[in-house]
């Protein structure tokens, strides 16, 4: 019987101030069978002689689902790079939204 491949998932957020809400959320992709790629979560390592920039940017192509957290103190930063990259390479994507983010109902 062929293994069956785990789905990759890549969870983008601004870490401030959400580490642990960060943190539940990849805990719970991971408790359901998804690979989660995540530097906070631990499984998104830059290879040697590559920032950490760069590292997240590269691991969009190695996704097969990218997920953002978009929340108060968002900016035009690694995230929204990421969240650029995934719209390149044409990736599926998904975002969560706080209730705070005024622009919220229009992504």
């Amino acid at each position: 019987m062929a293994k069956k491949h785990k789905i990759n998932i890549m969870v983008a957020s601004t870490v401030y101030h959400n580490c642990d809400l960060l943190l539940q959320i990849c805990g719970i992709l991971n408790t359901y069978g998804y690979h989660v790629i995540n530097s906070e979560y631990g499984t998104l390592h830059p290879p040697l002689g590559m920032n950490n920039t760069d590292a997240c940017i590269a691991a969009v192509a190695e996704c097969d689902i990218f997920s953002g957290i978009i929340n108060p103190i968002y900016s035009t930063g690694i995230t929204h790079q990421e969240f650029q990259q995934a719209i390149v390479v044409n990736k599926p994507r998904k975002y969560i939204a706080h209730s705070f983010i005024v622009f919220q109902e229009k992504l």
